[in-house]
């Protein structure tokens, strides 16, 4: 059988289009093509400990940055919003996904309270990156504070690691031809934070390093106005601490 699976056109036919497939992938992604290195800037980036988040941090700390991974903590987290207005021009560079463009925004459903499906949360998830990010930017506006979206493209992580390993090995293979590895799903991350290219721009969706359109809902001002708001009062913000 396996003799006969070597020697069939089919079989060649199926290995060459998916070399042609990953090659294509090659070429076309985006490449962070500044050098400027970093001595005496700070970077702050969370989920750093793999795949994309850890690519990140170590380019940046090859070109000389002090890099931080973050936590989670309301008081640290001003800290460094004052920080990044104090040491202007800062960059803020927020991680999303194509696969905004397929959600179902709801906002009294941001908990699964109505209904929950696990594929159409991340969707929300990836449009209120890019509504929270534009919502940033409008805030930030005249303190020389940038704030950036972006979809990394498909990239082979370990966000799977949890499903069956029957699946798992499929998913490890598909990801090999039709994905990029965490150091070329990082690029436009890195493009964003240290191309002069960028100087200056901000409320930007980004991808493979360049400037793109990003859905109708995810450019609606009123609709990240209220999921702003709507997020403040589910982390229960005082009065005093919505100062942004």
């Amino acid at each position: 059988m396996l003799s006969y699976l070597l020697s069939s056109q089919l079989f060649w036919y199926v290995v060459a289009v998916l070399i042609g497939v990953k090659l294509y992938i090659k070429l076309t992604t985006g490449i962070c093509k500044s050098q400027k290195k970093l001595y005496g800037k700070t970077v702050i980036i969370t989920g750093a400990n793999t795949g994309i988040g850890k690519a990140t941090a170590c380019e940046l700390a090859r070109r000389g940055a002090r890099v931080i991974l973050a936590c989670r903590n309301l008081e640290k987290g001003r800290k460094v919003r004052e920080l990044l207005k104090k040491s202007s021009p800062s960059r803020i560079v927020m991680v999303s996904s194509s696969i905004h463009t397929i959600a179902q925004f709801d906002l009294d459903n941001l908990n699964a309270e109505k209904s929950f499906s696990e594929a159409e949360m991340y969707a929300c998830s990836k449009l209120a990156n890019i509504l929270m990010a534009n919502e940033l930017a409008r805030r930030l506006k005249g303190t020389g504070v940038t704030v950036s979206s972006l979809c990394p493209g498909l990239v082979a992580t370990e966000a799977l690691r949890n499903i069956p390993p029957v699946l798992y090995t499929l998913a490890k293979i598909l990801m090999f031809v039709f994905a990029k590895d965490a150091t070329e799903g990082a690029q436009t991350s890195i493009h964003l934070a240290v191309s002069e290219e960028v100087k200056g721009v901000t409320g930007k969706y980004f991808v493979d390093c360049e400037e793109t359109s990003a859905s109708n809902m995810a450019l609606d001002k009123e609709l990240a106005k209220k999921l702003w708001e709507k997020s403040e009062t589910l982390v229960r913000l005082k009065p005093q601490e919505k100062c942004i």
